[in-house]
């Protein structure tokens, strides 16, 4: 920062000088959502990440996943259950902050749609600023409440230090253009609302929609979309002279999140 002598900005000194950091051993990470239908892998997805791997475990839909040593799953799975709350989802996520993330190349949360509804849950468990026609429903100052403590959260979860990924269910709205013509787009879900849906992928380097076809013999072929095509909120950014294929078939995060950081 610069220093205030009197009425005089004088410029920082050292590595800061000339508005330029520069550090000396730059560890890029990538920040990912994957979206897509129950069934169409996002979970299996997860073990393609680089490892060592924490998997947080918000919707108990980790059967897929490989028990491997260097897989590590929250809750433990003897218990067999997923995290029941928003206070214990933060109680994690503090822990996660105070720098046990620095153990693990990747981190994945399954799924950002249970999340917002222990969101909405932790909401409706306090009294709202405005009286509501059902105890069990979100009133309008409630889905504001919802939209920006979920970005809070989100913005936490995306700036760990190391690999994050978000799997997510499907939300589908209409999208109106500078035209006033409306067209339906699919999202990746975080349980209520539109704004959450609509502002989290700007703070991710990658949104993927993940879906499932057949190919000519009759197997089953995963297929990626990281292009805005079709009328699905997908992105990738990508290293300076990397160019991103539209759809991935088959795809191995690892290998994804290279394009992402350049490595």
């Amino acid at each position: 920062m610069t220093k205030n002598n009197g009425s005089v900005l004088t410029p920082p000194s050292g590595k800061f000088a000339g508005g330029t950091l520069v550090e000396e051993s730059l560890v890029l990470t990538t920040k990912a959502i994957v979206f897509g239908d129950s069934g169409s892998g996002k979970t299996t997805l997860l073990a393609t990440a680089p490892r060592p791997l924490y998997v947080v475990n918000l919707d108990n839909s980790i059967n897929s996943l490989p028990r491997e040593k260097d897989i590590f799953i929250y809750p433990n799975p003897n218990q067999r259950r997923p995290v029941e709350s928003w206070d214990e989802f933060e109680e994690l996520l503090d822990w996660l902050e105070a720098g046990a993330a620095e153990s693990f190349a990747t981190i994945a949360f399954d799924t950002g749609t249970e999340l917002g509804v222990l969101k909405a849950k932790k909401i409706l468990s306090e009294p709202g600023p405005t009286g509501r026609f059902h105890p069990k429903v979100l009133s309008k100052a409630d889905y504001n409440t919802f939209a920006v403590e979920m970005a809070e959260a989100l913005r936490r979860i995306r700036d760990l230090p190391c690999n994050v990924v978000v799997n997510c269910q499907i939300q589908d709205h209409q999208v109106e253009d500078a035209n006033g013509t409306s067209e339906m787009f699919r999202f990746a879900s975080f349980g209520y609302g539109q704004k959450t849906a609509q502002e989290a992928p700007a703070m991710f380097d990658m949104v993927g929609y993940l879906g499932v076809t057949q190919d000519e013999d009759g197997e089953l072929v995963r297929k990626l979309l990281v292009q805005p095509i079709n009328n699905r909120r997908s992105k990738i950014r990508t290293a300076p002279g990397v160019q991103a294929p539209t759809v991935v078939d088959n795809p191995n995060l690892a290998d994804l999140f290279k394009l992402v950081t350049g490595g």
